[in-house]
């Protein structure tokens, strides 16, 4: 059964921030089919009725890399921090891929080309790029920066590879800026016997507030509510605190792990045969494999 387009009769939402920076429907459909370089994000997205704290966020994107370090430390995103922190970092520049994550936080690099679809390096890197997705797509799951498709309003994207089906509508004001968007999510079988058969489906609804000092067309503010029966809950919020739009294409040095580089990191060095962790001495280690002695 091929996949459907799932669609929620638009709404009209009123807030007290229509006077602001919202943007039309057209360019919220450019900005997340054809968006522009950013040169850094900084958010945080906080989870509501959960023990799970509050995740940090440091990013930059072109359509030709990536990076993306994730905290649960405000003050350690950014820069690293000690080996005992939870800090994670992941990058991207055409073919070459790198990240530190980890209990040693080893560095490893590696190219797309010399590594297999399934392997450790492309997975994560793949998955970093759609949390990255998250804060540049308005809140939209499961899809990387500028994989939006859209049919009409309505925007239906098909990853076949993780069977997943994303689609929904765009909402507006009286005066036709958008204020929220609906996601519908459908996890499609993995059977043979049922291929493309929807097996779960969830809900959503997401709602935007803006901030012309944060942004003049990305929202400041990202509420997901989840959608059951006739109820809806808070699932998460994420807060933009800054966004900077780069003036030309970011040279390759933005995306590597040298910036990274401080007495207080993890990074040190790496090449692709052996891998560096800061110790608790502050000394560089290679990481241990199963033929280390």
């Amino acid at each position: 059964m091929g996949a459907r387009v799932f669609r929620l009769l638009p709404w009209i939402l009123l807030q007290p921030y229509a006077v602001v920076a919202q943007p039309s429907v057209a360019k919220f459909k450019e900005l997340l089919s054809a968006p522009s370089a950013i040169e850094q994000i900084s958010a945080e997205r906080r989870y509501s009725a959960s023990s799970k704290p509050t995740d940090y966020y440091f990013g930059r994107w072109q359509s030709n890399g990536f990076v993306l370090s994730v905290s649960t430390n405000a003050q350690n995103v950014d820069r690293g921090g000690p080996v005992g922190s939870l800090t994670q970092a992941f990058g991207r520049y055409d073919d070459l891929l790198w990240q530190v994550y980890g209990a040693n936080r080893p560095l490893k690099i590696g190219t797309v080309r010399s590594l297999g679809s399934k392997s450790e390096l492309p997975v994560s890197s793949y998955w970093a790029s759609v949390d990255l997705g998250r804060l540049l797509n308005f809140g939209i799951d499961h899809l990387r920066p500028g994989e939006v498709n859209w049919i009409g309003n309505t925007y239906l994207n098909t990853n076949h590879s993780h069977n997943v089906v994303v689609s929904g509508e765009v909402g507006t004001n009286v005066s036709g800026q958008v204020t929220h968007a609906t996601m519908n999510i459908s996890i499609l079988s993995e059977s043979p016997f049922s291929p493309g058969e929807v097996v779960r489906r969830h809900r959503w609804e997401l709602e935007y507030q803006y901030n012309r000092s944060i942004s003049d067309t990305y929202p400041a503010v990202i509420k997901r509510y989840v959608l059951r029966q006739q109820d809806r809950f808070l699932r998460d919020e994420i807060h933009i605190h800054s966004l900077k739009l780069a003036t030309g294409v970011m040279q390759p040095a933005l995306f590597a792990y040298d910036p990274y580089v401080l007495p207080d990191s993890w990074i040190l060095r790496g090449t692709n045969n052996t891998f560096y962790y800061t110790a608790a001495d502050g000394t560089a280690r290679p990481v241990p494999t199963a033929s280390s002695p």
